[in-house]
């Protein structure tokens, strides 16, 4: 399951994680807070839509948000670490280095069911849904904050499938000694990929 999601640098006396973003844009409404959006479709895609929905809302309140798109997603995270955003928009496997506890959503089957020998997609959106609920709730919010960093937001963008050449390669079993394309910057995969005896690439 890939996730987006959104980090801000955390402020003292942080409230729940998605109050956060909306106390940081209030208390600074005579500046822009700027938000380094990624969209593999860039301004036309899903998620920048969904972050203009939220930046006009926000303008409701007295918040004024600029909104930066980007069609690479580590050019966004390197320019937040920067300072040259005030949060970001991308998936867990970038953003996990900010918050491990978010990130491990996006852990291979973490949210995966199996029913009849067979994978049930809506059951594993289901377990997906309450855990981003148990990370929204007041409970749940001081491990959204991780040093400098805490979550604004969490939102599903839809499965994540590793890659191989053969479709006939479909079990663990199968892979075991076959190179399956992996990012190079979530080590996580690598780990899951060399667990079952194959290779990462």
């Amino acid at each position: 399951m890939s996730l987006n999601r959104i980090f801000l640098r955390s402020q003292p006396l942080a409230l729940a994680a998605v109050a956060l973003l909306s106390s940081v844009a209030v208390s600074s409404a005579q500046a822009k807070n700027v938000v380094c959006v990624w969209d593999v479709a860039g301004k036309t895609g899903d998620v920048f839509a969904a972050s203009t929905d939220y930046a006009l809302a926000m303008q409701k309140n007295g918040a004024e948000m600029e909104l930066k798109s980007y069609l690479d997603e580590r050019v966004a995270i390197e320019d937040f670490r920067a300072g040259q955003c005030d949060a970001v928009v991308a998936t867990s496997f970038r953003t996990r280095q900010f918050n491990n506890v978010a990130g491990s959503i996006d852990s291979i089957g973490s949210t995966l069911v199996i029913k009849n020998g067979k994978v049930d997609i809506d059951a594993g959106y289901e377990v997906l849904r309450k855990v981003v609920q148990v990370f929204a709730s007041p409970q749940a919010a001081k491990l959204m904050v991780d040093g400098n960093y805490e979550v604004g937001g969490i939102f599903p963008l839809g499965a994540a499938y590793p890659i191989v050449r053969d479709r006939k390669n479909n079990t663990v079993e199968s892979l075991s000694g076959k190179k399956i394309a992996a990012f190079d910057y979530d080590k996580a995969q690598g780990m899951m990929i060399q667990r079952i005896g194959a290779q990462p690439v």
